[in-house]
């Protein structure tokens, strides 16, 4: 370090050098100072240079304060000499010492660390420039003092004993150096040994870097290898995304095909629905008459018992009356030989018993009649019998039709709900892809633009540099796409095996339509058929009010004649009685009832 001796001012018994011996006490504290702050500041230097390796700085920056205040203490120097040539030449020997004890130091120091270690010591210069300038403040007051006293008060015992504590200081000096000398031979030994050690260490950091650069040439390679990979495939997935879209879009088509062809297979269904409806209508209609017609068909089967009944009755009157007849003409034929003028009367009555027998037979053939109205009314139950039948099972078809088409309605619109679904979650898994798309372009943009900065970037040394490598969230996301594309091809397939399904499922169901159609046109065609049987029941209904309007006249014409018989019958029990002169009355009246039934 620099120990620049400058005149040791004693005071003397005069008061005018107290103030001087004050100024050089307080300059020699000051240079105490800066001696000890330049060897704390090398001490924690030499610390940070084992802590770190770097010893070039250390050197370099006591150097540079060593310097420093070797330039400021030049002045100080100056004026010592002025004041004393005897110290003069004691203190000159000390100055090459402490250069010759900087300069192996710097000798050695590289040149390329000056701003670094420069910009390191700003602050230890800028402590030793202020006690410089203190320094140097007190050296000047002290030196125009001496000055002053120097010129009137010289002596000779002064001299020599300012010459006997310069010798003793420089002997002190002497010492000083030497063990600094001792000292510096050791940091320079000190210094070697770091400089070598960091040489071996500087080579071997080199080899290392060499490999390492070697090393991350070939991971370079590998990753630009794999970026290409990477490009590639985000190629074909995007090839793959715009097949899977056209797909997609072709599948759209024909769900909307598919849907034009369920609103018209709708509308046929409301039309059969609506023929059905018509069509029950129609069969409630025809049970309806066809109770009525049971209803008169009952109201004439009790008419024709009625009929039959008093038929019956009829007919025993007539036996009745022709076993009187008989007694009669037993009787006439027992009065025959006394009443001559009944046989005429006789003749009449045997006439009109003819007329009688004709009108039996005219009966007969009422009775005929009557059976086969009864043939035709048994005829026409087992039509209606049939028809109720018909009406039933019509009933249950069209009840199993209504069943059939509701759960067809129902199975379409579940599959409906479950493809409008399914488009719904496409179209969401396509955003998504094109958002990760987007994602993925982004991110191997960046990368190739970091790769390009790497490889125009001049090769730095750098103690740990850093390795470009692809970054993990790239490989998951493609990975994930590869997922969401093998999943969107799954749904896709699926999509066209449902698709294939309604397809046949709707071909199914217009089969099905087109048999509902053709059971709707028989229900029309037996619907016409019903007609007609109505048409044949409201003509034999017709027949059968004839028949009870003849059976009401045949009725009334056997009440007359029973009022005739009746008439006879008082006739006959008059003539009787009368004898033969009332035979020509009868034979009036008989003529009178054969004209009138005649008639």
């Amino acid at each position: 370090m620099l120990s620049v001796d400058q005149p040791a001012l004693e005071p003397h018994c005069d008061s005018r050098y107290t103030r001087e011996a004050k100024l050089c006490r307080r300059a020699r504290t000051l240079r105490a100072k800066t001696f000890y702050y330049n060897a704390e500041e090398g001490d924690t230097a030499l610390k940070q240079f084992q802590k770190s390796g770097r010893a070039r700085s250390v050197s370099r920056t006591r150097d540079s304060a060593e310097r420093e205040v070797q330039k400021e203490n030049e002045p100080l120097e100056k004026i010592g000499r002025k004041n004393s040539p005897v110290e003069e030449k004691t203190s000159t020997p000390e100055i090459p010492l402490s250069q010759n004890s900087s300069e192996p130091v710097s000798e050695h120091e590289p040149q390329s660390n000056g701003n670094h270690e420069t910009e390191r010591t700003t602050a230890s210069t800028e402590s030793l420039h202020q006690l410089s300038r203190q320094i140097n403040g007190l050296l000047l007051e002290s030196g125009a003092i001496l000055g002053s006293g120097d010129s009137t008060r010289n002596g000779v015992q002064e001299l020599e004993e300012r010459n006997r504590d310069l010798a003793a200081l420089l002997e002190q000096h002497v010492q000083t150096n030497e063990q600094l000398n001792a000292q510096n031979q050791q940091l320079r030994e000190h210094s070697k040994a770091l400089q070598d050690q960091l040489e071996a260490e500087r080579n071997l950091f080199h080899e290392k870097q060499k490999k390492d650069i070697g090393s991350l040439k070939e991971q370079l390679q590998v990753h630009i290898q794999t970026i290409g990979i990477l490009v590639a495939e985000k190629t074909e997935l995007q090839s793959q995304v715009g097949q899977s879209q056209r797909v997609s879009d072709q599948r759209l088509e024909e769900i909307e095909e598919l849907n034009g062809r369920l609103k018209a297979s709708r509308q046929r269904v409301s039309d059969l629905e609506r023929s059905l409806s018509t069509s029950s209508q129609s069969s409630q209609n025809l049970q309806k008459s066809a109770a009525e017609h049971s209803k008169e068909i009952e109201r004439l089967k009790l008419e024709l018992y009625n009929s039959k009944k008093h038929k019956e009755e009829l007919q025993q009157e007539t036996l009745e009356l022709r076993e009187q007849v008989q007694l009669k003409t037993a009787e006439n034929g027992t009065l025959s030989n006394s009443v001559s003028d009944l046989e005429k009367r006789l003749e009449m009555a045997e006439l009109y018993a003819q007329q009688l027998s004709s009108e039996n037979e005219s009966s007969q053939g009422n009775i005929d009649v009557l059976n086969n109205l009864q043939k035709e009314r048994d005829s026409l139950l087992d039509r209606l019998r049939q028809h109720e039948d018909l009406s039933q099972k019509l009933q249950l078809e069209r009840d199993q039709v209504t069943e059939q088409y509701q759960q067809y309605t129902d199975q379409l619109r579940h599959q409906g709900q479950q493809l409008t679904q399914q488009i719904t979650v496409l179209t969401e898994e396509r955003e998504q892809l094109l958002n990760r798309q987007h994602d993925l372009e982004g991110s191997v943009l960046e990368l190739q633009r970091k790769l390009e900065d790497i490889g125009n970037a001049p090769p730095v040394p750098t103690p740990q540099p850093q390795v470009p490598t692809v970054p993990p969230e790239v490989t998951q996301e493609l990975e994930s796409l590869r997922a969401n594309m093998a999943q969107a091809t799954e749904t896709l397939e699926s999509q066209v095996r449902d698709n294939m399904q309604l397809s046949r499922l709707l071909e199914e169901k217009e089969d099905r339509i087109s048999l509902l159609e053709r059971t709707v046109e028989e229900m029309g065609q037996r619907e016409g058929d019903q007609a007609q049987l109505l048409e044949s029941v409201q003509s034999d209904r017709t027949a059968l009010s004839r028949a009870l309007t003849q059976n009401k006249d045949l009725k009334a014409q056997l009440t007359e004649l029973q009022a005739g018989f009746v008439k006879m019958r008082t006739g006959s029990a008059t003539l009787v009685l009368a004898g033969p002169h009332l035979t020509r009355s009868t034979r009036g009246q008989v003529r009178l009832t054969g004209r009138a039934y005649c008639m």
